[in-house]
């Protein structure tokens, strides 16, 4: 029976441990408060852990609510007069304007998903917003390659998830680096629904390894632009009236500071600044994500510290030591930052770039040695003069500057990982010309030809430009392209050809709108040469490609060309491509003479290529790249929102209908048990053995209270003994 005891006590906490190792995300799904650096995030602590020491793919699962929320809300309480009570869970302090906003578990970031290559992500995100508005989360720098599903972009590769569904995003974390997520339907990113994703490697996978003792998870910086009204009332006065296309502030992982100063009693009081700790003696890993929704590139850099530049795009690049670093919308650099100087407290800087629409906004953060003051007033941080304006130093990436020793560009970079040599070809498969143009055009989302058309001037009046690529404005399809495609009206998908040829639209002369695509053979070497039309108007649109990195062959910043121009250059040899070690990046302020562009199209799906600007977003400046066919794709899983015709369909406002989206299959629990089931299956178990073994232990002592045994003696007499040692003889 001691064996059956053992057995059962085993039993259980073998099953524990098998959870814990097996079903990590169930076991620790708890909140963390991020007191220092910013927003309150919760991690999966068991998965969030040394890849290194515990390599083995973990399922790690995370559940997103979105909802409607409210900036310096209740849950703030006495916020900033009692800086404490800022880091409260639920209290989004943001730049300390009370406003509307969109968040994630009421958070702004969202929750950080950091996790190792290899490991299995489910999100589970259930829609709660309450005004009825679908949603889509994109996970910006994973490819996706085994699940063109789970992109997230709203009516390329799903129907949105309408409100109150919920759908889970289940995809491997086969792309290593620093990313993010965030929201892919209309202006929610600008709202507040985004967050960073991190993706570790094995130290001996990890090509910079040796360059830095810690990686801290806490040592993420998100740097987002923000309004003080919501994005939609401040995208449409700016559309549609006199108003502001620019920013309101700049936040670091969610918190501005310098803006508001708040006053009661006589007393001032700032909000708490985002705080990153080090050890003197130690080199850091950090990793910055530029968020911003208008054109609104950041120049970050450290006081007194040199910013040693390791990666771009979650991809390794060779070493460049920096003062600053300029990271344009959707773009991520790494840096390592050596802690050896005197312990202080010295100012993280985030500016807007000059020539930007958030040109003159400026944030602080604290870089803080352990040891040093901590609390202090803002002249008691070590400051760089120079990061107010375009001092000195060596910048990285400055937008529309020719590369020098002082300015060096992303074409200056190389990449340190390993390269697909069909890349580097001197010719590729194909090459595609883009046209990247805002221009004055009679767009019906913008003007209207008789009551105030862009030709029309004057008086209170400003035309607005619209966005478009190769002179179509992209629109959102009818239905999902991933899925629906075939269901689509005649006419609804073109390309800059058929425009003219099966429509007989001129697109250099009158406005187009449509579904734009460029079809790609699978495993094809792709080049795209981006040109820009607005010769006198130009901004470097940071450009984004779904499902894919691609690589930087060509980059010219120099005064603006014609297409043909510049087609001519090229057939002549007069253009440079860079074909040794490329940087690979998957987001990239266009230069403004031309950019040039590879990608290996093996990941076949419907691709995104777009304009990271919100409003150039909504406006059409974007195209779908369809890489291989139908035959080349997994099966959607059954769980997808699924778009269907309805018998009442709905119009537009156009000549094409809209049909509605609805979820057909509601997501389904998991099929792994639980921790709770673990435990209540154990726990049973257990005590049903234990149980059987009490019983047998009480029968055996009651058969042997009861037993009597007898013995005859030599004298012919019998003893009579009992189990309790009482004996009698007769």
């Amino acid at each position: 029976m001691a064996s059956m005891v053992s057995f059962g006590i085993a039993f259980f906490f073998i099953q524990v441990l098998y959870l814990f190792h097996f079903y990590p995300s169930v076991v620790s799904t708890s909140t963390t408060s991020n007191v220092s650096n910013g927003a309150y995030n919760n991690y999966s602590t068991s998965c969030l852990r040394d890849c290194t020491r515990f390599p083995e793919p973990r399922t790690c699962d995370f559940h997103f609510v979105a909802e409607w929320y409210y900036s310096m809300s209740k849950a703030c309480y006495d916020c900033p007069f009692n800086t404490s009570d800022c880091l409260r869970p639920h209290c989004i302090a943001l730049n300390g304007v009370q406003r509307p906003v969109l968040a994630i578990n009421r958070q702004i970031p969202g929750p950080s998903i950091q996790v190792c290559q290899g490991d299995r992500i489910r999100v589970t995100v259930r829609n709660a917003l309450d005004n009825s508005e679908g949603l889509t989360i994109h996970w910006h720098g994973q490819h996706q390659r085994t699940s063109p599903h789970m992109d997230g972009t709203s009516m390329i590769t799903q129907c949105h998830i309408p409100r109150p569904q919920t759908f889970t995003y289940d995809f491997l974390a086969d792309t290593p680096g620093t990313q993010w997520w965030h929201s892919h339907s209309g202006l929610q990113r600008a709202d507040g629904l985004f967050g960073p994703v991190v993706v570790r490697q094995r130290r001996d996978d990890e090509v910079h390894s040796s360059l830095y003792d810690i990686d801290d998870h806490e040592h993420v910086i998100m740097m987002s632009d923000w309004t003080d009204t919501l994005s939609m009332q401040h995208m449409m006065k700016d559309l549609h009236a006199d108003g502001p296309g620019g920013p309101d502030a700049i936040l670091i992982n969610g918190r501005g500071t310098k803006r508001k100063v708040f006053e009661r009693n006589g007393k001032e009081a700032l909000l708490p600044d985002s705080i990153f700790t080090v050890k003197q003696g130690l080199r850091y890993r950090f990793r910055t994500i530029n968020t911003a929704v208008t054109n609104c590139p950041m120049e970050i850099s450290i006081s007194n510290h040199q910013l040693f530049t390791i990666a771009s795009d979650g991809s390794p690049i060779d070493a460049i030591t920096v003062d600053g670093i300029v990271v344009s919308g959707g773009e991520r650099y790494d840096f390592v930052v050596s802690a050896d100087k005197p312990i202080g407290n010295y100012a993280i800087q985030v500016r807007g770039v000059d020539g930007s629409e958030c040109e003159g906004i400026e944030e602080v953060a604290i870089l803080r040695y352990e040891g040093a003051l901590q609390e202090m007033k803002p002249s008691a941080i070590s400051m760089n003069p120079s990061a107010t304006k375009e001092g000195d130093g060596v910048i990285l990436n400055v937008p529309i500057v020719e590369s020098t020793p002082g300015r060096p560009g992303v074409y200056d970079l190389r990449d340190a990982g390993p390269i697909d040599p069909d890349i580097v070809r001197p010719k590729p498969d194909v090459t595609h010309y883009i046209e990247v143009d805002s221009v004055y055009r009679n767009s019906p989302h913008l003007h209207h030809r008789t009551y105030y058309p862009v030709e029309q001037g004057g008086h209170m009046y400003t035309a607005k430009r619209t966005h478009m690529m190769n002179n179509i404005s992209f629109a959102l399809p009818t239905v999902p392209l991933l899925t629906h495609h075939r269901h689509l009206q005649a006419g609804s998908l073109c390309t800059k050809s058929t425009m003219m040829t099966e429509y007989g639209r001129d697109c250099e002369e009158e406005y187009c709108e449509c579904t734009h695509t460029i079809p790609v053979k699978l495993n094809q070497v792709v080049e795209l040469i981006l040109v820009t039309k607005s010769l006198k108007e130009f901004e470097p649109h940071p450009l984004h490609l779904h499902g894919n990195h691609f690589y930087v062959i060509s980059y010219d910043n120099g005064e603006q060309l014609p297409q043909q121009t510049i087609k001519d250059m090229d057939e002549r040899g007069e253009i440079k491509r860079n074909l040794d070690r490329p940087p690979r990046k998957d987001t990239l302020m266009m230069a403004q003479r031309f950019t040039i562009l590879r990608f290996k199209a093996d990941n076949p799906g419907w691709w995104l290529f777009h304009c990271h600007m919100d409003v150039h977003l909504e406006l059409g400046m974007a195209v779908v790249f369809h890489v291989g066919d139908d035959r080349d794709l997994p099966p959607p899983p059954s769980t997808m929102p699924v778009c269907v015709r309805d018998q009442g369909e709905h119009s537009s406002g156009s000549d094409v209908t809209v049909p509605e989206c609805k979820l057909v299959n509601e997501i389904q629990t998991a099929k792994t048990p639980t921790f709770l089931a673990y435990v209540i299956i154990s726990t049973v178990l257990f005590l049903f053995l234990a149980f059987l073994c009490l019983l047998n232990i009480q029968r055996k002592h009651k058969s042997r209270r009861n037993s009597v045994q007898y013995r005859r003696l030599q004298t012919g007499e019998v003893e009579m003994s009992l189990d309790n040692g009482h004996r009698s003889i007769f």
